[in-house]
């Protein structure tokens, strides 16, 4: 038996995900490519900077190929979006190939658990990124939806998402600007939960073989960190980097490109976050895109 585990970081360990429109853009694009090319994905994370997928039965030439359809379609829209032009992700992306049952089910719950050991959740299952919870509900991390009493603006969203899954493509910058206007909170958070379990791409059959049962998966998460020996990557605390995207929003500067901010407004910025949030110098520098 073999797997993969694939790792791709950004440029400079430059920060790609700032909202959570570039997490939906990046998810949805990894669906639509992985289900036509009939992957099998038994695990992914993505983190601020980075992130973590895990493959089963795939040719490196195969997985190539994938990633490089994945990176310059979503370079592109990012680039478009931000109004940005140059490089967002390194290359060429990492890839670590793993033999036998113990090494891995160890690299799985390595990648899973990305977010437990970077201190922004106790449990991987509370992530909704990793896509763990969307195995028995379609819902975890909101009310459900009723239908009869859903707003128009729910029912026009709920229906493009539909008629774009159907299409087989994946859901750009535009046409989540178009079906997120308008929303509450609350919607939001439903439409999020709807967009993922619609695209959800996760081989859950797979995971089933590996660890007998869904519980036994969970189990095995709590249990151990997880291991990865060919990656030379130090583990760093993800949190601050929530809490940095939070006094980004607080100040009006929710998706905005940081690398158009002006001096005085990075400077302003960074004084707030050193002053709230006490990153690291490093931090600040992968955060702002700073060289």
């Amino acid at each position: 038996m073999k797997t993969v585990h694939a790792y791709q970081r950004g440029c400079n360990g430059w920060g790609i995900f700032y909202q959570r429109e570039d997490l939906l853009v990046y998810t949805t694009l990894f669906s639509v490519i992985s289900k036509e090319m009939g992957l099998h994905v038994i695990a992914f994370s993505p983190m601020f900077n980075h992130t973590h997928s895990g493959f089963a039965e795939i040719t490196s030439r195969k997985l190539e190929t994938f990633h490089r359809r994945l990176n310059a379609i979503f370079v592109r829209e990012y680039n478009q979006h931000y109004q940005r032009s140059g490089s967002l992700l390194q290359s060429p992306f990492g890839q670590s190939e793993k033999y036998g049952g113990k090494t891995i089910l160890g690299n799985v719950a390595y990648i899973f658990n990305n977010c437990v050991a970077g201190k922004m959740y106790l449990t991987a299952v509370e992530y909704r990124w990793t896509l763990l919870a969307y195995r028995n509900s379609r819902h975890p991390f909101s009310e459900q939806i009723h239908r009869e009493h859903r707003s128009n603006r729910m029912r026009k969203a709920m229906s493009r998402v539909d008629y774009c899954l159907s299409r087989g493509w994946y859901l750009n910058y535009s046409v989540l600007r178009d079906i997120l206007d308008g929303l509450d909170e609350k919607e939001t958070e439903q439409l999020t939960d709807y967009i993922l379990s619609k695209y959800n791409f996760l081989d859950y059959s797979y995971l089933d073989k590996l660890y007998d049962s869904y519980e036994s998966l969970l189990l095995a998460l709590k249990s151990t960190a997880g291991t990865e020996y060919d990656l030379a990557e130090e583990y760093e605390d993800h949190s601050c980097y929530m809490k940095m995207l939070k006094v980004l929003e607080k100040y009006g500067y929710r998706g905005v490109n940081v690398e158009s901010l002006d001096y005085s407004e990075k400077n302003k910025l960074i004084r707030y976050i050193n002053r709230t949030v006490s990153p690291t110098r490093d931090q600040i520098w992968k955060f702002f895109h700073l060289k």
